[in-house]
């Protein structure tokens, strides 16, 4: 493997040599335009992270504007903070982002924002959380911990999004944008190494075919060993070989008229997931009274004892294309045409003891989705009015295989087609010299149709379990529901704003993929936001503000066992909170950086939660607990500082960060294994860049202190969890010519 590793990164940066070679002639003394935003700065780099925070364009409200003068809270990342943070993947974003959370559980994301959101691993059931890749909606749970490369940008909308964006995003929506093509010729490479003998490479190169048509290729290559070891077969798990690349074509056929077509793949290959009995108060299946010696669990966070062999695949097609149609002078027309095909394959024990319980899943999902907008721009008001379709078809074959003494070898068969369709409005009106109201409305139907089967093994052979006698096994539900915001934003100032804002989000009904006819309800949010955008001392200060309040009706909750997976809804839960961004430049060298969310969220009805979880198998009234991954207190302290090595020798940039976070629940019941107390890690990088910024050497440590931080927790007669990445650290070389 080691041999193949060097041919493969050997050849990856033979290519990037010659990329950069014929750039470098091509750019023979002229002007490269450098494929990621930059600043312009007193000491020569140029780097985002020095740059005010109204120089970040976003598209939140689907129309280019400052984020600081977006009624929403939004954390944007352009190209340069991705790069400079190393935010590669979800579990990287959650820590540059507090309130939001993120972690990888029984093979699927679990992503959460302001307290909304909890772990969905059913076929149909989707995250509160909307995702999107250059416009199009990624539904598929399983996709979310594959890796993000070569971007543009990052936005996290926070707060209920279901006026623009239709697509189940009660919480709110991470849009990412990849990078475009240039309009001359540029080329790229990084090279990284770090520990667990993990090797990434990448390359890119975007040139212009002539003055109307751009292309843009990507191709990145990464292998890591895994960091969790089976210590009965002697097999690394969760560990992770990938490939993945983007084509992406701009171009302009006609005056007025511009496309954007982006394919890009991802495909990663990992043994895994990996669950371990990590409580020795809770051993596994110490309520069935098996003796834990017998068993011998393995309680080291990264360490399992089991007979089973791990393997899983997973892959993720994304393609769109984007006509954009000047019709007249402040009327645009857009049109979004995406799809996704998506593949998931993994074998696991779920108990990972001696006592071995393999699950063997493979899931396919392809989706389509259509978004036509008409955009209306002028002095006094801006709207959109739009029309979106989306459709998914997915399909699973789950087979689960339990000791003997604990139930019958059985086989899931699920086969589902989920569509959608809505129309939406939304405008602008200034009243007056700096007043803005502000509102929309969105109109969606929902529609499920799903047939489920379930088979146990028998000496007699495959019985079917489910749709029992009498029970169609043809499974259908539709929805109809009116979602939208209201609000106004003042301009105090031409760097002072506040706004206060309604809005109303909805995620809709489903089956699970284990229960006959368990079906759920609609999950709906009514939200309140007030906050504060400004910025001061000569922008060199930027502080946000924001306060909110969720009321939430019929959350859905997935409860999660080797027994099945059940879908329910919690009648009620309520959220109130505050979050704080600080940015501080004092001078051009020297910067500040403070994110703060302070949430209170908790269960606000009776229900019974998950009695596997319990020593003595009772359920527990949940009213009252916090909600799943929400912690009342977490934040982000960062401070950077660049060392000017000279006018042509340089720049050495200095950052620090400290993540802190209070105890949170991984379930809806609280135990001592249910609950991850309270931590603080530490993550902090040094850069060089030569004068020209051609050359980055970049040397990086994530979570210094090595804590093992739960992700997720499983019940069956015991605590089941698994991890987040323990301390991880490398040096990379970046080229850009």
């Amino acid at each position: 493997m080691c041999y193949v590793r060097r041919f493969q990164l050997g050849a990856l940066l033979a290519g990037a040599s010659l990329m950069s070679v014929v750039a470098a002639a091509n750019a023979n003394a002229s002007t490269v335009v450098s494929d990621y935003p930059s600043a312009d700065r007193a000491d020569g780099a140029a780097r985002s992270s020095g740059r005010a925070a109204d120089e970040i364009i976003v598209t939140a409200q689907r129309r280019s504007e400052s984020v600081q003068d977006v009624p929403v809270t939004v954390n944007a990342f352009d190209a340069a903070l991705v790069e400079e943070r190393r935010i590669i993947d979800l579990t990287d974003l959650a820590t540059q982002a507090p309130g939001l959370r993120f972690s990888e559980f029984a093979n699927a994301g679990n992503i959460s924002i302001r307290g909304i959101g909890t772990a969905f691993v059913s076929g149909n059931g989707e995250s509160s959380v909307g995702i999107y890749i250059d416009g199009v909606a990624v539904p598929q749970t399983k996709a979310f911990g594959l890796g993000q490369f070569d971007i543009g940008a990052v936005e996290v909308l926070r707060g209920p999004q279901g006026t623009l964006y239709g697509r189940n995003s009660t919480a709110g929506v991470i849009n990412f944008t990849s990078a475009a093509p240039t309009k001359e010729l540029s080329s790229g490479f990084t090279v990284g190494t770090g520990n667990y003998d993990s090797v990434r490479a990448n390359a890119f190169v975007s040139a212009p075919i002539d003055d109307k048509l751009r292309m843009r290729l990507f191709i990145e290559r990464e292998y890591r060993d895994g960091y969790v070891r089976n210590v009965f077969t002697g097999q690394d798990l969760n560990d992770l070989q990938a490939f993945g690349g983007r084509f992406s074509i701009d171009a302009e056929p006609l005056q007025g008229w511009s496309v954007k077509a982006r394919l890009s793949h991802r495909e990663e290959r990992s043994a895994g997931p990996a669950f371990d009995s990590f409580d020795p108060s809770f051993p596994i299946l110490s309520a069935f009274g098996l003796p834990v010696a017998f068993l011998q669990p393995d309680f080291d966070p990264y360490r399992v004892n089991s007979p089973t062999r791990y393997s899983g695949y997973r892959r993720l097609r994304v393609g769109s294309v984007t006509n954009t149609i000047d019709i007249a002078d402040g009327l645009v027309l857009k049109s979004i045409t995406g799809f996704t095909n998506a593949r998931f394959n993994n074998t696991y024990d779920t108990l990972g003891t001696l006592l071995a319980y393999p699950i063997s899943a493979l899931a396919k999902s392809k989706t389509f989705s259509q978004e036509l907008s008409l955009n209306g721009t002028s002095s006094k008001i801006d709207w959109v009015l739009g029309a979106y379709y989306f459709r998914q078809r997915y399909t699973l074959d789950n087979t689960s295989s339990p000791p003997p003494a604990l139930g019958p070898t059985s086989r899931n068969d699920q086969a589902a087609l989920q569509e959608s369709a809505s129309a939406f409005g939304d405008v602008t009106v200034l009243l007056g010299a700096r007043t803005h109201l502000f509102g929309g409305l969105r109109f969606s139907r929902e529609t499920v149709n799903q047939r489920l089967r379930i088979f146990d093994q028998t000496p007699a052979g495959e019985v079917l379990r489910c749709p029992g006698a009498g029970i169609d096994p043809e499974q259908k539900v539709r929805d109809d529901h009116v979602t939208g915001r209201l609000g106004i934003r003042q301009e105090v100032s031409d760097d002072v704003n506040v706004y206060v804002q309604g809005a109303h989000g909805y995620k809709g009904p489903s089956f699970s993929q284990s229960q006959c006819q368990n079906g759920y309800a609609p999950e709906t949010v009514n939200s309140l936001e007030a906050g504060l955008k400004s910025r001061f001392w000569d922008r060199r200060l930027t502080l946000n503000i924001s306060i909110f309040y969720n009321d939430i009706k019929d959350l859905q909750l997935e409860i999660v066992s080797p027994l099945g997976i059940v879908v329910d809804n919690v009648p009620k839960a309520r959220i109130y909170g505050a979050e704080v961004a600080l940015n501080v430049r004092p001078v051009d060298a020297l910067r500040f950086d403070a994110n703060v969310s302070l949430l209170n969220a908790r269960y606000n009805s009776d229900y019974l939660g998950d009695a596997n979880l319990s020593p003595n198998l009772t359920p527990q009234n949940v009213r009252g607990n916090r909600l799943n991954n929400a912690p009342d207190l977490s934040g982000l302290v960062g401070a950077e500082y660049d060392l000017n090595l000279g006018q042509d020798a340089g720049l050495l940039t200095f950052r620090g960060e400290l993540n802190f976070t209070s105890q949170y629940n991984l379930r809806e019941v609280s135990y001592p294994w249910t609950v991850q107390e309270g931590y603080t890690t530490q993550n902090a990088f040094i850069t060089y860049r030569t004068a020209d910024e051609r050359l980055t050497l970049r040397g990086w440590v994530k979570n210094i202190g090595n804590k093992a931080i739960l992700g997720g927790v499983l019940g069956f007669g015991g605590a089941l969890g698994s991890f987040l990445p323990p301390r991880t650290y490398g040096v990379e070389l970046i080229g850009k010519f």
